[in-house]
């Protein structure tokens, strides 16, 4: 008998062993644009959408490759991203994809929705990319516009946009309405820095729900008057662990809400600006069929002046319940209204342990 440790050894596992390693190099398939024929330079100044798009079409149509792009500056727009696949540089700041000047419009998109399609794409994602919209030089045009279900936004910066970071649209150009599933995107580890428009833009309809937002870095976003994540729908959000600093109009708004998350999120609303005499930093407004829940939130404001000022505006409806627990509200300067409530349901709103400090007036 042998004893613990001196078990004889079994060749026979090897091959299985090898085969195992070997696998990966099969499975996860990728192309380097860098490459001939698509050769794309990070140098060059010239419009290189063509050779990247033909690159894009080869990993869609292989079933869902990874495009991996250089190092440097990359000038494109109009770019469709097929089903399953994965663009990725790198690093934010590494690979930068630029809208040329005078583009206008926007820089990549949904296959699905750039070929007007009734339905969302499926999975694919961008990683490591620095995506830079021109809006010096540009006068329309978002930088991603998403109408997907499962995409992966990752470790990517969204700047300069002459409209949105990211536009979530389920309505493509000609008017076609997605009539299938268009959820559970995730925007994850992300910075969205002065663009236009919102850092995060989602119109209502068309099945938008359940899409992740973790903490992600918003600063300066807004300035034509949006929120800096805006949802028109926004039913199973989870948007948690975001910083939000010098929004124009204010840090989130997210209507036609239910089963919506928001936690532990800065919101800092110190360059915020009144919209119809009234600051409202945050706003949250029911849809009428389900709960939200607002945690462990920091609500605060370095402003001097501002109008009116309210950090959390809610409206809810009868069939609505809303918890708010754990948030801190705090005005370093000015008078500032913690919370106000609107509508039918407001006694479905439940308050339990938040703090109001400093110069906010308590409700």
């Amino acid at each position: 008998m042998n004893s613990p440790g001196n078990e004889p050894h079994d060749t026979r596992a090897a091959p299985v062993v090898l085969v195992l390693l070997l696998l990966p190099a099969f499975v996860f398939a990728q192309i380097d644009a860098s490459k001939a024929p698509y050769s794309l330079d990070g140098k060059s100044t010239k419009d290189q959408s063509a050779a990247l798009q033909a690159a894009l079409a080869l990993a869609g149509k292989n079933g869902g490759d990874r495009v991996v792009l250089p190092a440097g500056t990359i000038f494109v727009k109009g770019l469709a991203l097929p089903n399953r696949v994965t663009l990725s540089g790198h690093g934010i700041g590494a690979t930068v994809l630029k809208l040329p000047k005078g583009a206008d419009t926007f820089l990549i998109a949904s296959g699905t929705f750039v070929g007007n399609k009734p339905w969302a794409n499926v999975y694919g994602g961008l990683r490591d990319l620095t995506l830079d919209g021109n809006k010096a030089q540009n006068k329309a045009g978002s930088l991603l516009v998403l109408k997907t279900w499962r995409m992966l936004v990752r470790d990517c910066a969204f700047q300069s946009s002459p409209l949105h970071g990211i536009l979530m649209s389920p309505v493509t150009p000609d008017g076609t309405v997605n009539k299938n599933g268009f959820a559970e995107v995730r925007i994850i580890n992300c910075s969205f820095d002065r663009n236009a428009g919102a850092g995060v833009y989602g119109k209502g309809g068309g099945n938008l729900a359940d899409g992740m937002i973790y903490e992600n870095n918003f600063n300066g976003n807004g300035s034509l008057g949006y929120y800096q994540i805006d949802l028109q729908r926004s039913a199973g959000f989870h948007i948690v662990g975001n910083q939000m600093y010098a929004g124009k109009v204010g840090d989130l708004r997210a209507m036609g809400a239910g089963a919506l998350i928001v936690r532990g999120n800065n919101f800092d609303g110190s360059s915020n600006t009144p919209v119809d005499g009234r600051v409202r930093q945050v706003v949250i407004q029911a849809g009428g069929w389900g709960s939200c829940v607002i945690a462990a939130n920091l609500f605060h404001n370095h402003a001097k002046k501002g109008g009116p000022w309210t950090m959390l505006h809610m409206a809810a409806h009868a069939k609505d319940a809303i918890s708010v627990s754990g948030n801190v509200f705090r005005s370093e300067q000015i008078e500032a209204t913690p919370y106000t409530v609107a509508g039918k349901g407001k006694d479905s709103v439940v308050f339990s342990g938040n703090a109001i400090q400093k110069r906010s007036v308590k409700q």
